[in-house]
């Protein structure tokens, strides 16, 4: 009957199952977590609820509710010198807790201390933040922070010079005067509401970097991904997220699409990389894992240090992952479209990436890492998977 002892001290249970849908044997599928509170709880008793991070709540027989405000990420600085640090933005929990376990997206990924690389060419980094607020909650999504422009020392539009500029009121003004311009970067980016232009090309061209801060714009919708190169081989250091036919977010919900990427269909999976850029075959995947120490040891050295993945039921796989080389995998689940087996499955469990290669008939491959394995491997399953997607520069 699945009945919580009166006498129990658990707090919580966090769920998962593995069962066979039709042929098809699906293990370890997140339910997710159930909260337990005492009788005399003031949150878990009839006439009132929580909200965990979603913005609303709902009342329980009729009585009122309170809400649980989203998270809120505020900027100390939106323009900064490059090779100057990048102060941390402030996070504010709407329920009044702290905010704990952030997980970043966008910042400059040198060090901890959010330092731009001196030597680099970003011009900008839209960061974005997920985070807990207090013990009761769930992991609030990504929200957006903002965007911190980056100049260099003694330009026109040098921070220190010229008015602040205002956000989120109806007129901005330049920081350090004038309009701004762009060198090498392919994008343009304005600086305090101030137009500015871009001179040398797009960055996508750009000979082999091995800085993670490298940056290319897609022209089909001006999105900005990193790339990093390792060995010979030029990478995308994020997943693709191009709003190709067929394409979903986990959970059809916009803020995965934008910390995961995209899923994409079998079908649309081999045209769907930007130009300049391919899909990767089995033999450049497998190089990949050679260049970072082999296959069998690839996959702490490619995931990301996220607690975006799962540690494990006691937190035994906490700390693995290494991201040595700043590939920065991530676990986007997958979407599965076959009858009586559809839906979404494994977010922050694992992750599968396309090949260019089919195996057989309905099987095709595809390379995958998982929370619990620190190799790296080819797999076959079904082409009625949509999977994530990492291009290769041609």
């Amino acid at each position: 009957t699945w009945k919580v002892a009166t006498n129990s001290t658990l707090d919580s249970y966090t769920i998962s199952v593995t069962a066979t849908c039709g042929s098809v044997y699906i293990e370890d599928q997140p339910c997710g977590t159930v909260k337990v509170k005492t009788a005399s709880s003031s949150s878990g008793g009839a006439g009132s609820s929580s909200s965990a991070g979603g913005g609303s709540s709902s009342s329980v027989n009729g009585e009122s509710s309170s809400s649980v405000a989203p998270l809120t990420c505020t900027l100390q600085s939106t323009t900064v010198v490059r090779g100057s640090t990048i102060p941390t933005p402030t996070l504010t929990c709407g329920n009044g807790e702290t905010a704990t376990s952030p997980n970043w997206n966008g910042r400059p990924q040198t060090n901890t201390t959010w330092e731009v690389d001196a030597n680099g060419s970003t011009n900008s980094y839209t960061i974005t933040v997920s985070a807990i607020c207090g013990t009761d909650t769930e992991r609030i999504p990504a929200v957006s922070c903002g965007t911190v422009n980056v100049v260099d020392a003694g330009s026109s539009s040098s921070v220190g010079g010229g008015s602040s500029s205002s956000t989120g009121g109806d007129s901005s003004s330049s920081v350090g005067g004038g309009s701004s311009s762009s060198t090498g970067g392919g994008s343009s980016s304005s600086v305090g509401g101030e137009s500015s232009s871009s001179t040398g090309g797009d960055s996508s061209s750009s000979s082999v970097a091995t800085s993670d801060n490298q940056t290319f714009t897609d022209v089909r919708d001006q999105q900005t991904y990193k790339f990093v190169t390792i060995g010979e081989q030029t990478w995308m250091a994020e997943n693709l997220n191009f709003n190709a036919e067929g394409s979903k977010c986990y959970n059809n919900e916009e803020a995965n699409c934008n910390t995961y990427g995209r899923l994409y269909t079998w079908a649309s999976r081999e045209d769907v990389c930007p130009a300049g850029w391919h899909l990767p075959s089995d033999a450049e995947w497998n190089t990949l894992g050679e260049n970072v120490g082999g296959l069998s040891t690839a996959g702490n050295k490619l995931k990301a240090i996220s607690n975006l993945w799962y540690a494990g039921a006691s937190g035994q796989f906490a700390g693995a992952n290494t991201d040595d080389y700043g590939f920065s995998a991530l676990p986007g689940g997958y979407y599965e479209t076959a009858v009586g087996a559809s839906g979404f499955a494994n977010l922050g469990r694992d992750g599968s990436w396309w090949t260019i290669e089919i195996n057989s008939g309905n099987s095709v491959f595809h390379w995958f890492l998982g929370y619990n394995t620190s190799g790296f491997s080819r797999t076959a399953n079904w082409n009625t998977i949509l999977r994530s997607v990492r291009c290769v520069k041609d």
